[in-house]
């Protein structure tokens, strides 16, 4: 099966946007706005502490628990699951930022430009990993297009069922990753600022952050 070149072209785009988008936010905010880049770098340690060592790792292990799959084969636990995933992404989030603006940023410093840059680390590792990610998959569709399937041995099965998921996208397709992440990027930053008011405004505002939070993953 030969590589098709406009699904090479959209994997690279949407590749290309995952990585660089945040990155030039990141340097739009500290240019024009007056961020600091150690705000970024704790938006970066913030997702990196809430989401890839802690609750990740976590819910791979709950998942692979024996009574859970077995739950999750029914359907009426469908939709409470997804609740639950999307609750505890908001919940380690969320709670992830709010330490940081506790214990991280000194009262002075927390202003909207510190929110701002904050939240452009955070959901700029995010994008960054997930880019990463979509490289990956365009050197595997590459892979599995140019080589013979003899080249595989065992796995060949394997590598043509990964040739017929690539075949059945649509050029455009992996283009909706990056537009994603750029929604995706803008409500992190959002919620960021959101948090900032729990230590302005009252702490109404960090539930405010974790609902609207659960309510966008959910959905």
């Amino acid at each position: 099966m030969p590589a098709n070149p406009l699904l090479v072209t959209s994997f690279s785009v949407a590749a290309l946007v995952d990585i660089l988008a945040p990155l030039l936010l990141a340097v739009f905010l500290a240019r024009h706005y007056g961020g600091r880049w150690r705000y970024w770098l704790c938006g970066v340690l913030v997702f990196l502490l809430s989401q890839g060592i802690t609750r990740i790792p976590a819910m791979v292990y709950f998942q692979t628990r024996p009574a859970v799959q077995a739950a999750l084969a029914e359907p009426v636990w469908f939709w409470p699951f997804l609740f639950f995933a999307a609750f505890t992404a908001g919940l380690f989030e969320e709670g992830g930022r709010w330490l940081a603006f506790r214990f991280a940023i000194p009262p002075a410093e927390r202003h909207w430009r510190t929110a701002l840059m904050l939240g452009a680390g955070h959901g700029g590792l995010d994008s960054i990993g997930i880019g990463l990610l979509t490289l990956g998959g365009l050197v595997s569709y590459l892979v599995v297009s140019l080589l013979p399937a003899e080249t595989f041995g065992s796995a060949a099965a394997q590598v043509e069922e990964g040739r017929k998921q690539f075949a059945a996208l649509q050029e455009w397709e992996p283009l909706l990753g990056g537009w994603e992440r750029l929604g995706a990027v803008t409500i992190q930053v959002a919620l960021a600022v959101l948090v900032l008011q729990a230590f302005l405004r009252g702490r109404r505002w960090w539930w405010y952050a974790l609902a609207a939070h659960t309510v966008v993953d959910f959905t």
